[in-house]
């Protein structure tokens, strides 16, 4: 079919789903196209801009019949940033939609065509709801209407590293706007110039604010290339007579020639480099490089239903795979008889044993290496005495194929998996159930992230035999 249809040509195409990119995908002749920015139940004219060899893309050129469920984006730059891509869809459709994906992976990839899937919690108030914004700076940026513009800092463009300023962004707190445009001016005002990575030269790459949700804490670091003493100090006595709520002012240095956000070396100009957050009876000390979820709100969500499954009653050994730092088992110790994390970045291990230390939690163990290298030798330290329930957090890849077969070895009645991949979480369950005869009990969506097409699943498994 594909050397039918040539690029640049017009098609009709009726939009019957979403991509995991959030792309509206449809067929011609059988042949699939992905179209960015259409909605499932609409029809369109589309221009084909990318022809593969089992599918292509498509940007919309006309609407023959629009879905209920478009709205006007409420950014005036929402066409241009990478920051979000389902603006244009509800927000009680992008909760249906995040539903049926994870449905659509279980069976598709998985196999599973019995598994009912709960209904994707959602936000009562989907607006800055991030804690942490890291904005890149640029010498130049686009602007609303695609306005060229000088000293600008925002996410990139989608697809690009061109810098797109927004006044206001509604998925990060306020003040994180207010902070951007005091930095740009006063860079601006100083002379200081932007990072330029095709160069390598320049001074400022990123400005990254976090925010604590329930102590108002705020933290701005300043990415740069060097110690730029007179542009630091000056700049944090503006920020601190101009923003009341800041604990403490960072420059983290990053010197190489990469498009890795952070440099492993911090500098505090001002407090000791860290604020507060509180998720339950808990506080967390957060520094710029610590590990934490964005969405406070909805990490609370996350945790409750990861406690409910649980179902502990003080007496459970509990292991915490791919822990980062340390917050699902922290939040679950008061309920358990001792927990057992594994992380393989040694900075969030370390974020993990100081809030430990913070909370006075007495049962706790982290241990820094390779999930799927560290099991068999935990089982072996610990004389042999199993687990009563693992959770199992990985990154989007999934887990390693060989702790999905120590986790059918170990044979734990109980397993927890925790998903920011509907893809990679099917294809696990799939070994699990095939090897380990483990049964999906329950599977909740949460979304930790509106207004974009990522989802998190929170799903419980039992084995069907003891």
């Amino acid at each position: 079919m594909a050397e039918k249809l040539n690029k640049n040509q017009i098609v009709e195409i009726d939009i019957t789903g979403m991509s995991h990119q959030g792309f509206g995908v449809g067929k011609v002749d059988d042949f699939v196209v992905f179209t960015e920015g259409a909605l499932p139940g609409e029809r369109i004219k589309a221009r084909l801009v990318s022809i593969k060899k089992d599918y292509a893309y498509g940007i919309i050129s006309e609407y023959i019949e629009k879905s209920p469920d478009r709205r006007d984006p409420f950014c005036p730059v929402y066409d241009l940033c990478g920051g979000c891509s389902l603006q244009h869809m509800s927000y009680e459709s992008q909760l249906k939609n995040k539903t049926v994906r994870v449905d659509d992976c279980l069976k598709r990839i998985g196999g599973f065509t019995d598994i009912p899937v709960l209904p994707c919690i959602g936000m009562q108030e989907p607006y800055e709801y991030r804690n942490k914004v890291q904005l890149a700076v640029g010498s130049t940026g686009l602007g609303e209407g695609n306005k060229q513009r000088g000293l600008s800092a925002g996410f990139y463009a989608r697809r690009t590293h061109q810098v797109v300023y927004a006044q206001q962004c509604r998925i990060q707190p306020g003040i994180a706007d207010q902070i951007k445009d005091t930095v740009l001016i006063y860079m601006k005002s100083n002379k200081i110039s932007a990072y330029d990575e095709t160069k390598n030269k320049g001074l400022v790459r990123h400005i990254m604010v976090r925010k604590s949700v329930n102590t108002d804490d705020v933290m701005v670091v300043i990415v740069a290339t060097e110690n730029n003493r007179v542009f630091m100090k000056g700049l944090t006595d503006i920020l601190l007579a101009s923003f009341q709520d800041i604990k403490t002012v960072v420059l983290n240095l990053n010197t190489k020639a990469t498009n890795v956000i952070m440099g492993n070396e911090c500098v505090y100009y001002y407090g000791d480099g860290s604020i507060q957050e509180k998720l339950g009876d808990l506080t967390f000390r957060i520094t710029p490089l610590s590990f934490f979820q964005v969405n406070t709100l909805q990490m609370k969500v996350l945790y409750d239903k990861v406690k409910e499954y649980a179902g502990l009653t003080g007496e459970e050994i509990v292991w915490d795979l791919y822990c980062g730092a340390g917050t699902i088992g922290l939040y679950l110790a008061d309920q358990a008889k001792k927990v057992i994390g594994i992380e393989s970045v040694p900075q969030a291990v370390e974020n993990a044993k100081e809030n430990t230390i913070q909370n006075n939690i007495r049962n706790t163990e982290f241990i820094t290496g390779k999930a799927e290298d560290e099991i068999n030798q935990l089982i072996q330290s610990t004389n042999n005495i199993h687990p009563d329930l693992i959770i199992v957090d990985p990154p989007r890849k999934g887990c390693h194929e060989r702790l999905l077969s120590s986790l059918c070895e170990l044979r734990t009645q109980k397993l927890i998996y925790v998903s920011c991949n509907p893809s990679t979480l099917a294809r696990d369950l799939k070994y699990l159930n095939e090897h380990g005869k483990y049964e999906i009990k329950k599977v909740q969506p949460v979304d930790m992230f509106p207004w974009t097409e990522h989802v998190e699943t929170v799903v419980l498994l039992k084995r069907l035999e003891k």
